[in-house]
């Protein structure tokens, strides 16, 4: 199939996309976030977050889901067109194009991604060389970081919480299928899972997809994590910490990296503190797994 083709093929995200939407515009609840229901307090009814930014891009971010509470995001919900297939392709474009449509609004979280991101190689995103440092820079970076990289959501329903216990965490098993089969459409530089919780992800979806991990299967391996030898504050007792992965899926390889540190809330608005834990994350991206 060359290249061409494969920018036509449909994906599972593609897929739940249109699925998701199509219920919505019906007047229904979400199959696939009333599946997750009793296991932990999803939107049903509201917009759903399945990515933001450019699906070719050569650098993945991975959250765990959109932090708004459930009862919010189904109230919020509105559907202002009376044609399914304008709504799912307006939505489409909306989270392709939102670093542009709400570049004149700063926002903590995506400006910390860019500060996260500043000092890798390879990322394909331009951050202005005085940022952070220079306030000034602070829209144009959140703009840059929002349209040059691609971000997923594991669950794309809202949620204020991502608590499953272990037993449930099968449940995940599907929308682990959907990020990878959008992270391997193509080559990715960079793929950095945010946040320690994917390690208890990745171990269930082993146990239930490859108990034996043999390595002809699709399969995560999750390399000892590293801690920074500093602090990442001078003085203080906050050390970053990240594990190198390599996923394995249809027969393809990808290098990838928990970063367990990226969700403290120290780290939330200290943006030359992420800067520096992005940079230790990225010394430790492509280490060999033993």
């Amino acid at each position: 199939m060359t290249n061409e083709q494969d920018k036509g093929k449909k994906t599972l995200l593609d897929e739940r996309i249109e699925q998701d939407l199509r219920e919505l515009f019906e007047g229904r609840e979400v199959s696939a976030a009333r599946s997750l229901w009793e296991l932990i307090d999803v939107s049903k009814r509201g917009l759903p977050l399945h990515f933001t930014g450019d699906r070719e891009s050569e650098t993945v971010l991975v959250m765990l889901n959109p932090g708004q509470d459930a009862k919010e995001a189904d109230q919020n919900f509105q559907c202002e067109t009376e044609d399914v297939q304008k709504f799912i392709d307006s939505y489409i474009k909306e989270k392709t194009d939102f670093g542009e449509i709400d570049k004149g609004r700063e926002d903590h979280f995506d400006i910390k991604q860019a500060a996260f991101l500043k000092e890798w190689e390879g990322t394909g995103i331009n951050v202005p060389a005085d940022f952070p440092d220079d306030k000034g820079t602070f829209r144009e970076a959140k703009r840059n970081v929002l349209m040059q990289k691609l971000q997923l959501e594991l669950i794309p329903y809202c949620s204020s919480s991502f608590k499953f216990k272990k037993r449930d965490l099968t449940a995940l098993v599907p929308f682990v299928e959907t990020m990878l089969d959008e992270i391997f459409k193509k080559e990715r530089n960079i793929v950095v899972f945010c946040s320690g919780l994917f390690e208890r992800v990745f171990k269930a979806y082993n146990k239930h997809v490859n108990p034996d991990r043999k390595p002809s299967k699709d399969v995560f391996y999750v390399g000892k994590a590293a801690k920074s030898k500093n602090p990442l504050r001078v003085g203080g007792k906050l050390h970053g910490r990240c594990s190198p992965v390599e996923i394995r899926f249809r027969g393809k390889k990808q290098q990838a990296l928990i970063a367990h540190t990226f969700s403290s809330q120290a780290l939330s608005k200290a943006y030359k503190l992420m800067e520096r834990y992005g940079e230790f994350c990225f010394s430790n991206y492509g280490i060999a797994i033993n």
